[in-house]
């Protein structure tokens, strides 16, 4: 009877449920990190057509810059703390990885940066055209274009 009892590890279930976990955790964050990248890209540059703003976008893409290189320099460290060159192909994979968030941040600030650069630019219409209606009026001509 004891050749057909199965051959248990004790605690090995245990070991296995957590590894499954963290593995699980961290396709998860890579996917969510990939697909809030994409998204965020997409929505600065329609954000930048319409001259709009958002803080929280800038917010979201640093913290997903924040978990992207944080996992790469944990890979570095792992290589540097195992005596291996750090400038591999799993090196460059991870950096590929960083470089959607990256991106993402590049958009969002570049939005934001180019809402006040047109707010200006508007302003300086506007006073360029009161100037010259001004001189309009004096002279005679309608303001209107």
């Amino acid at each position: 009877m004891a050749l057909l009892a199965p051959f248990v590890i004790p605690g090995f279930d245990r070991v296995v449920l957590k590894l499954l976990i963290i593995v699980g955790v961290i396709l998860v964050a890579g996917v969510v990190v990939t697909i809030s990248s994409i998204v965020g890209v997409i929505r600065a540059v329609l954000r930048l057509r319409r001259s709009g703003h958002s803080v929280a976008a800038v917010v979201l893409a640093v913290i997903a810059n924040v978990m992207t290189v944080a996992w790469l320099l944990y890979w570095v460290a792992d290589d540097i703390h195992h005596n291996e060159n750090p400038i591999n192909v799993l090196l460059a994979i991870n950096f590929a990885i960083a470089l959607l968030p990256l991106s993402w941040l590049v958009a969002a600030v570049g939005a934001n940066v180019a809402r006040g650069r047109r707010r200006n630019c508007y302003e300086h219409f506007q006073e360029t055209r009161a100037t010259s209606c001004w001189w309009s009026r004096n002279l005679g001509r309608s303001c209107n274009p």
